[in-house]
């Protein structure tokens, strides 16, 4: 009956049963608790209270509210004005919110298939088990699908519009950094092994040679003034292992040559290399720490030629200056490093390409997408150098610096996003990326909108390193206000009225699900209101944040914050639900079939018993989805 978010009032015998929550009250649904009890937070009164307080009600005492009704009955009526309106029996939602969306079989397919690419970070999503997830985005994100589709730029079947943007570039000193910890942690790769002496053996290898003789040298003195008998090893007596030792010694003596062999950790490299090394370790510690500008001054210039045997002037570009050092280094020829499909570590050319867009400020043009996507809420702490604790790499299997790493301890949030009515996201990827997979595409900078009836809360700007920029907020709020007025084709006729913080943003959102709570977290974030030919608009309602998680392997609810997948699948202990056998391994799991129990939650029988009683899964959109050949113009 009723749903969070909804405003309610006490019915009659409510005037009975509260002395305070009852037809002269208005409230707003924060919480339905599983025991039929709703937690209501008070939004307005018709006699002087504390708005605000929250309690939990009895839903047979309650009903929705004419909001209109009660105003005019209340001319004394007592709210907060950051959240209820004067112009309540005016204003009417300007987002339609009321419409649906009906997919085709191969969007769901193509949905799935992009699912199931990302079980190589850890998980074994099935088929029925993501339709499940599915089925509730496109209940929720419908309308919201339906709102893009009115943009030129729309991606259909992508849930995307997708555009070119140009963005004021500042200098990121974070960025900076990092490339010196990239040079850091590569600088070793330039370093070449000497040829051997002529006739002698490398230098690890008479190491470990001198090492044993000294060894059998020192064990056979000891036994021999143990016994009166001379000991031998192996056929050998002592003085063979000493002329051994001498011969050894010989060809160590052959690496003494400062200018053809430097040794280092038992390895003799040419000097010529080592130096290079050298000097990159000091370019690694000057980036690690500058605070300069994008041209480099004296000082640094100094520093430069001084350590690196540069010959950087004043006034020159710093990337220009540290390319020059990374060439003469042999530090250029550095490619990209791969575990598997998966890049570990960026190569010369795309780690100094990222590093000199940090240091040269100026307007650069970037592909942007708008997207609700399911596979960019997966996705969405994909950075090109960085990730959040949403991420669902928590093996770190994309080799993030280990500054900017996260076990994706909030990684459960990503589904609670997808399914829910009212979050979409912004985000951009690099200019020199041609195809059209923008979900799998690292993302720059990455921006979460939550929108409904007339109001856009902006969420946390990631990368972290943008906490406090306010013109970054600005920016990206301006370029998705801009789209939404073209969403909604009545781009002449909004403006709107931003109220930033936290308490703003906490006045104007309930959430739900396991999601991390960034909007009421940092003071970055906002509150957009709508002002439509003129009328401010501040509806009483909230926009509702969050869904219940879905698991997708096995299509339960869950609140596992730390994983997407539920903690028996997490844990491997998914047990059939009429044999009692462990469904343990990824084939057990594929073949496995998933059927409707009770409410939200599944039972999941192995292979051989679904035969047995001729289970099969269930698909969660029969009667909802559509083949594409059937699809009419009406429908879409």
């Amino acid at each position: 009956m009723f749903k969070v978010g909804d405003i309610i009032v006490g019915n009659e015998r409510s005037d009975k049963e509260y002395g305070a929550t009852n037809s002269n009250c208005l409230m707003q649904i924060i919480e339905i608790k599983s025991t039929g009890l709703l937690k209501i937070r008070i939004i307005g009164y018709a006699e002087q209270c504390v708005i605000g307080y929250e309690v939990n009600v009895r839903a047979d005492l309650m009903e929705l509210a004419d909001i209109p009704s009660f105003v005019a009955k209340h001319p004394e009526f007592y709210y907060d004005n950051d959240i209820v309106s004067s112009d309540l029996t005016e204003i009417k939602p300007v987002f339609p919110m009321n419409t649906t969306y009906i997919p085709t079989e191969e969007e769901i397919d193509r949905l799935v298939e992009g699912f199931k690419r990302l079980n190589k970070y850890g998980y074994t999503m099935t088929d029925t088990g993501i339709k499940y997830i599915l089925r509730e985005f496109f209940k929720n994100k419908g309308w919201i699908i339906n709102l893009m589709k009115n943009h030129p730029n729309y991606v259909d079947g992508k849930y995307q519009i997708v555009f070119n943007e140009s963005y004021p570039r500042e200098l990121n000193y974070d960025g900076c950094h990092e490339f010196g910890n990239w040079i850091r942690n590569r600088r070793r790769e330039v370093l070449k092994e000497a040829e051997m002496p002529e006739g002698a053996p490398s230098y690890e290898e008479i190491r470990k040679q001198l090492r044993d003789l000294d060894y059998y040298i020192s064990r056979m003195m000891e036994l021999n003034n143990k016994s009166e008998m001379k000991v031998n090893l192996g056929g050998y007596d002592i003085e063979h292992f000493i002329d051994e030792k001498t011969k050894y010694l010989g060809y160590k003596d052959l690496y003494s040559d400062a200018t053809k062999y430097t040794i280092m950790d038992g390895v003799a490299y040419t000097p010529e290399s080592v130096m290079a090394m050298n000097k990159l370790s000091e370019l690694s510690r000057i980036l690690r720490t500058y605070s300069g500008e994008s041209t480099i001054n004296e000082c640094v210039a100094e520093d430069l030629n001084d350590n690196c045997d540069a010959s950087s002037v004043a006034g020159q570009k710093l990337s220009r200056a540290v390319n020059k050092i990374l060439i003469a280094c042999g530090m250029d020829t550095l490619q990209d490093v791969y575990f598997g499909d998966t890049l570990t570590m960026k190569g010369k050319e795309k780690a100094f390409a990222a590093f000199a867009d940090a240091v040269s400020p100026g307007v650069f043009t970037r592909p942007t997408i708008i997207s609700c996507n399911p596979i960019d809420f997966l996705t969405m702490s994909f950075g090109n150098s960085w990730q959040s604790c949403m991420t669902i790499d928590k093996q770190n299997m994309r080799g993030i610096d280990g500054e900017h790493t996260y076990r994706g301890t909030k990684s459960g949030g990503t589904l609670s996003y997808m399914m829910d009515s009212a979050t979409l996201m912004l985000y951009t990827v690099s200019s020199s990326y041609t195809g059209n997979e923008w979900e799998f595409e690292d993302k720059i900078t990455r921006n979460l909108f939550h929108i409904g009836h007339d109001k856009v809360i902006q969420g946390r700007v990631y990368p972290q390193t943008t906490d406090g920029a306010e013109n970054v907020y600005s920016k990206l709020r301006g370029v998705f206000q801009k789209k939404l007025k073209e969403c909604l084709r009545l781009d002449n006729a909004i403006t709107w009225s931003v109220s930033s913080g936290v308490t703003a943003c906490d006045r104007n959102t309930v959430s739900c699900g396991v999601h991390y709570r960034d909007y009421i977290t940092f003071d970055n974030c906002n509150v957009s209101y709508m002002i439509v030919d003129g009328v401010k608009h501040k509806l009483v309602n909230k926009i509702v944040i969050g869904h219940d998680s879905i698991c997708p392997c096995c299509g339960r609810e869950h609140s596992n914050d730390e994983n997407i997948m539920c903690g028996a699948c997490e844990d491997n202990e998914l047990y059939c639900g009429s044999c009692g056998q462990l469904i343990e391994d990824d084939d057990m799991r594929e073949y496995m079939v998933i059927r409707p129990s009770s409410y939200g939650q599944t039972t999941c029988y192995c292979e051989e018993c679904a035969q047995i009683n001729g289970y099969e899964n269930e698909n969660p959109f029969r009667g909802i989805a559509i083949p594409a050949s059937e699809l009419t113009e009406e429908v879409a």
